[in-house]
């Protein structure tokens, strides 16, 4: 095996780490499930191995462990775990970088808005921060996954239901994906931008001018809790229109989040907007940039 550069050698890790010996004591019950972690078995270690990397096995699996329940850290602050590999039928300890905190710094650039904490960058569309979910979310997850998996995205979609049962979460982890393989990413709590972009009347024009570029280019846009903000028409005639209209016109695709289904937020922005023209034109844009497709998704609202 050729040397990796992010290895490092047995020597370096051991002064590294401080490790006087890498012999310990297998006899303990407890160390069973340590032989039988999945980061173990797949090695097939002899009992002469597993005495001799006993520590190690050891450090390995309760870094893992450990490094599974932080969000946004790794278990070890130089971002590197202890690792066993067979190399020529030889077991060698080797020290690899954190594939969770690689991936975050990969994906953390690719957000040009981001309206979410960072503890939700390493969410994924598998098993570990999806476990039992509505048969509706499952079916949306698919679809995702699907996306992820082709990366291709030729239209976004509009996921509506009641709050708290996943539905920015489930987009947080679309877009954590999307950004992993390489797309732009403009994350967007409508409520929070419709905030900043009040707060930009009363700075330079070029705050606002910012935010509307960011998410007019991003490859891919999420609108999240679209229908829940508290404003006026000002904010869809001219921001959201301009927005929606830019990258229907460039097919961008652009995904949406509301409590509301799409009739339901039509006809709440004709209220609002006490004409029904305008409200027609930002459905339509919805609309062309789904493909009309509309999921709703139920559940069990988690917030209580």
């Amino acid at each position: 095996m050729a040397k990796n550069e992010n290895f490092k050698t047995i020597k370096e890790l051991m002064t590294q780490n401080k490790m006087k010996s890498l012999h310990a004591d297998t006899s303990d019950a407890g160390f069973a499930k340590y032989i039988n972690s999945p980061l173990v078995k797949p090695l097939n270690l002899s009992d002469e191995e597993l005495r001799r990397y006993a520590s190690v096995i050891k450090r390995m699996v309760d870094d893992d462990e450990k490094c599974r329940s932080l969000s946004d850290a790794c278990a070890n602050n130089t971002n590197y775990h202890i690792s066993l590999v067979r190399n020529n039928g030889e077991i060698e300890v080797v020290s690899i970088p954190c594939e969770k905190m690689e991936r975050i710094v990969r994906i953390k650039p690719k957000y040009l808005i981001r309206n979410f904490a960072n503890n939700l960058l390493n969410v994924k569309i598998d098993s570990t921060f999806f476990k039992t979910v509505d048969p509706t979310k499952q079916k949306l997850l698919n679809l995702y996954y699907a996306m992820v998996k082709n990366n291709r995205v030729d239209h976004g979609i509009y996921v509506y239901g009641q709050m708290g049962i996943g539905k920015t979460f489930t987009s947080i982890a679309l877009a954590n994906e999307l950004a992993n393989l390489g797309h732009t990413i403009a994350f967007v709590f409508v409520p929070d931008i419709v905030y900043e972009l009040k707060q930009g009347f009363n700075k330079e024009n070029s705050l606002n001018n910012e935010l509307i570029e960011k998410m007019k280019s991003a490859d891919i846009l999420f609108l999240d809790d679209i229908g829940a903000e508290d404003t006026n028409m000002w904010f869809y005639n001219e921001y959201l229109l301009i927005v929606l209209n830019y990258r229907m016109q460039n097919s961008k695709p652009t995904f949406f989040n509301s409590n509301l289904s799409i009739e339901d937020f039509h006809a709440k922005l004709s209220k609002l907007m006490n004409r029904s023209l305008n409200a027609n034109r930002l459905t339509e844009r919805i609309k062309s940039l789904t493909k009309n497709e509309q999921y709703e998704i139920r559940g069990v609202n988690k917030r209580y």
